[in-house]
């Protein structure tokens, strides 16, 4: 009997070692599997979750200069382009075109020609999407050499611009002035605020402007500086004077083709909806264009570029009051 106790015994003891290492083994593996489980939570995270835009990705070509086709687009728009947006203003079917409030002032003349002054930021969104009207207004009265690709700043809608030479797009504060644009009948005087386009936008006083413009020495740009100064009417940029007409704001508002936000889109994206209109994207560029164009041709006395008389930009002249 005695052996027999100590056989069941044994076996008891036996059973239990091999369930307490079964809890021991399931346990270990149990902990195992949720250490496994936690470091995987960044990595499902990354597939569940929405991926944060990759800002800067589309900063590749920054400061390049336009392709010769490209600079055709601006350059040599057809005249149709904008006879059919200016009908289309004029009928009220394109509702954010001509919102920025305008007044009228004696018009900065230099060499015998009345200037279109822009002063900007390329940090700036609206700057950034009014510039494709600018160009295409000003390819009409006169000529580009040369513009760039250009972006507003990737806090503050990365879209696809143009700059009117290249950027110093890295320094903490700066500007530059002039462009690379010839005019028979114009002057166009450009001030662009430079700083860093990995931040959002920024601008500076208008004194610092002045002091910049004094410093690069060139007698426009003092008396550009001096002019939108003297006015007390800048609320922001972009701000230009067409002529006699001053334009506190974007004239036009195009942000989308009805489908995709200019935020969305590339320089090619943009180029080639400009180069055969079709959307709303780009008929209200064109729209934004002729109330430039129809302020500048009001400010020309002599001879003039055909563009000023088309049907459209005569009858905005009237309407706007120019």
């Amino acid at each position: 009997m005695p052996i027999k106790q100590d056989s069941k015994s044994a076996t008891r003891k036996l059973e239990q070692a091999i369930k307490t290492t079964r809890m021991i083994a399931t346990a270990s593996l149990a902990i195992g599997v949720i250490a496994i489980m936690l470091a995987l939570i960044p990595l499902v995270s990354s597939y569940l979750q929405p991926t944060p835009a990759n800002f800067g990705h589309t900063l590749a070509g920054i400061n390049n200069p336009f392709t010769p086709a490209q600079l055709a687009v601006i350059n040599n728009a057809s005249s149709a382009y904008f006879e059919t947006a200016g009908e289309m203003y004029l009928n009220h079917s394109l509702t954010n075109v001509g919102t920025a409030p305008i007044v009228q002032t004696n018009a900065l003349i230099v060499n015998g020609k009345p200037s279109i002054i822009y002063l900007g930021a390329i940090s700036c969104i609206f700057c950034g999407e009014n510039r494709w009207a600018m160009a295409l207004a000003l390819g009409q009265l006169g000529h580009f050499g040369s513009i760039y690709k250009g972006y507003s700043a990737l806090q503050d809608g990365d879209v696809p611009t143009i700059y009117w030479q290249p950027a110093r797009y890295n320094v903490s504060s700066g500007v530059s002035f002039g462009s690379n644009y010839s005019s028979a009948y114009l002057n166009f005087v450009p001030i662009e605020y430079e700083s860093q386009i990995s931040q959002g936008f920024q601008i500076q006083p208008l004194t610092y402007f002045q002091q910049q413009a004094a410093a690069y020495g060139n007698p426009t740009y003092i008396s550009a500086t001096n002019v939108i100064v003297t006015l007390n009417s800048f609320q922001g940029t972009p701000y230009t004077i067409w002529g006699r007409d001053v334009v506190s704001g974007a004239d036009a508002i195009a942000m989308t083709n009805g489908t995709t936000s200019l935020m969305n889109m590339s320089h090619a994206d943009v180029l080639r909806q400009l180069a055969k209109p079709n959307n709303l994207f780009a008929w209200e560029q064109y729209a934004g264009a002729d109330l430039y164009i129809a302020m500048a041709c009001a400010s020309l006395s002599g001879s003039m570029p055909p563009i000023c008389s088309l049907p459209a930009i005569k009858a905005i002249q009237k309407t706007g009051g120019y």
